[in-house]
């Protein structure tokens, strides 16, 4: 399942359980899937809208402002893998703020 059909799905689905099911549907279908706990979360940060795109420069690479677990702190992402959030400076995984930017773009 592609990415555009599974934003369409997920941004549809009614419920916890209608996300949550989307959301392994597409987990599944990746070569290296993330944790379910993971995508659970980048599902919840685009349902809430905590993420924005920044504006586009001319550079292939999309960067986004995401809002913490927090509430009140921000960083910035990519889509290709780097985030700025402490899980994100430290960590050799993916964070759940990548997820989200992937599943934004």
């Amino acid at each position: 399942m592609g990415n555009a059909n599974f934003r369409h799905l997920a941004t549809t689905a009614t419920s916890d359980a209608a996300r949550l099911f989307w959301a392994l549907q597409w987990n599944a279908s990746l070569d290296n899937p993330y944790k379910p706990y993971q995508v659970e979360k980048a599902l919840q940060l685009i349902a809430d809208k905590g993420i924005t795109r920044m504006a586009r420069k001319r550079t292939s690479t999309k960067v986004f402002v995401v809002v913490a677990s927090n509430g009140v702190d921000t960083y910035r992402t990519t889509h290709l893998g780097h985030c700025t959030c402490p899980a994100g400076l430290k960590s050799k995984h993916a964070c759940y703020h990548v997820i989200a930017a992937q599943l934004s773009i």
